[in-house]
């Protein structure tokens, strides 16, 4: 719903200033900027951070910092009625729309298991609570010369994770619900990212030993880019073949 970084829901966010380009596109939200190129095919992939906001603070809350499933879902459903209804009043038509779902945080590298973060860091470490998984910026916290035992902000306990991943069912529920009710494909991307290989799925500095410390060739091995969140060109190719599977 926002048009610049000033209305933004983390607000002065950028990018959104970068990408939409408000007032020049006459001040309106990036929904309806899609609408008014007339668009024949349409590809919305959303949500991922109304849960990952909550998940990458360390200390997941719902309401708090993940968005509820029933707010989810009256957003969700309003975005794909508004792309359909408003491209047939403006163009005359309405869109082929795919959409994809929400992939579990573990397949992302910026949620490490301690032994891979232990491994990265070269020893082992005393945490405030049992961790599931270590956030990426764990690294930097320790690069800084923070204190140990890691505290609880830099780790996802069980208890934690469990809301995370509830969500995730949560969510893909409400998508799969939603595309079936409206005859919109579904790019399966959890089970697509879930369905690679381990070191697919795994930071570049972890893979580092094993590609005899070359950086490139580490790289190479993931699929995934330096913040361990989104893929990286080549990963980014693998979901557009998933979505070109569906066309």
């Amino acid at each position: 719903n926002c048009t610049d970084s000033s209305n933004s829901q983390s607000p002065g966010n950028g990018y959104f200033d970068f990408i939409l380009r408000n007032p020049t596109f006459g001040n309106i939200t990036m929904i309806d900027q899609a609408i008014n190129r007339g668009p024949t095919l349409v590809t919305c992939w959303i949500g991922n951070n109304d849960i990952l906001r909550g998940a990458t603070s360390g200390e997941p809350e719902v309401g708090v910092n993940i968005t509820p499933t029933a707010a989810f879902q009256a957003m969700y459903e309003g975005i794909l009625d508004k792309i359909a209804a408003e491209t047939m009043v403006k163009s005359g038509w309405e869109p082929m729309i795919i959409t994809a779902n929400i992939p579990a945080i573990s397949s992302a590298p910026y949620f490490m298991p301690p032994e891979t973060f232990e491994d990265i860091v070269g020893l082992a470490l005393p945490y405030v609570e049992e961790p599931v998984y270590v956030r990426f910026p764990a690294l930097s916290y320790l690069d800084a010369g923070g204190a140990v035992p890691l505290p609880a902000e830099y780790t996802l306990d069980q208890a934690e994770v469990d809301i995370v991943e509830a969500m995730v069912v949560e969510y893909n529920d409400v998508i799969a619900t939603a595309a079936a009710a409206r005859g919109i494909m579904v790019y399966d991307a959890n089970a697509a990212l879930a369905g690679m290989t381990a070191d697919q799925k795994t930071h570049f500095l972890a893979l580092l030993p094993a590609a005899g410390g070359y950086a490139a060739v580490a790289a190479s091995m993931t699929e995934f880019s330096l913040d361990g969140i989104h893929p990286n060109s080549h990963g980014y190719s693998l979901v557009a073949q998933g979505f070109l599977d569906l066309i």
